[in-house]
């Protein structure tokens, strides 16, 4: 968009500079002093237009650039230490080679899930914490708009299906996730709608059959 802008403006630039020597020869005064202003005005509005349309570029550009921070900050640091650890523990805890989906309250007391078997890598509840808090400022900043939807859906759609199908909705804890609950319920409504052709559709949906017994809406059946 910026390339065809910048074309745009010159050739604004050599059409003004036709429009201004060339009456000079044919033009008394007044008239090309009334040529003038106009063509002034014509570049004043062309320049505000190149300039809205450099600004709505640069704005989607900064849009995008959110979502892959969103995604860098879910798959490396402290996040993606937290989002592991659990996710190993869950599927150590598979049933005929199905995650056991499970609530907050078991990760705080069920003595099953409530401890990893190193001490050192901490408590379930506090990597599921971190999970949902980053889940919560992916859903927030979706919902400010100030994120680049369909790159958003395309790299974090499938980890919030998975960890809202894994941890449970709570009905005694909807706040803390909440932020995972909405996120989720938008992309599988992103999927019926604005990405039922996308071509990761059927790649999210065999990665959710392999993992749950229910996986819920079936991502490849959006389409």
């Amino acid at each position: 968009m910026q390339r065809s802008l910048l074309w745009a403006a010159i050739a604004l630039v050599g059409a003004t500079a036709v429009l201004l020597v060339v009456p000079i020869w044919f033009l008394n005064a007044d008239q090309y002093q009334a040529l003038a202003t106009g063509v002034q005005a014509l570049g004043v509005t062309v320049a505000l237009v190149f300039g809205a349309g450099t600004l709505l570029s640069d704005t989607r550009n900064r849009r995008v650039d959110r979502a892959l921070a969103l995604h860098a900050e879910l798959t490396t640091g402290d996040v993606q230490a937290a989002r592991v650890r659990l996710l190993l523990r869950l599927q150590a805890a598979r049933e005929e080679g199905k995650v056991r989906p499970v609530s907050l309250d078991r990760l705080r007391t069920d003595g099953e899930f409530a401890a990893y078997a190193d001490p050192a890598q901490g408590r379930p509840i506090r990597d599921a914490n971190v999970v949902l808090r980053h889940f919560d400022r992916v859903n927030a900043a979706r919902v400010a708009g100030i994120v680049d939807l369909p790159f958003l859906h395309e790299l974090i759609g499938v980890h919030a299906l998975w960890w809202d199908r894994a941890i449970t909705r709570d009905e005694d804890e909807p706040l803390l996730r909440r932020g995972l609950a909405e996120l989720a319920t938008w992309v599988e409504r992103h999927s019926r709608t604005e990405a039922r052709d996308a071509h990761y559709l059927e790649g999210w949906a065999r990665y959710l059959r392999r993992d749950f017994a229910e996986p819920g809406e079936d991502p490849a059946a959006l389409r």
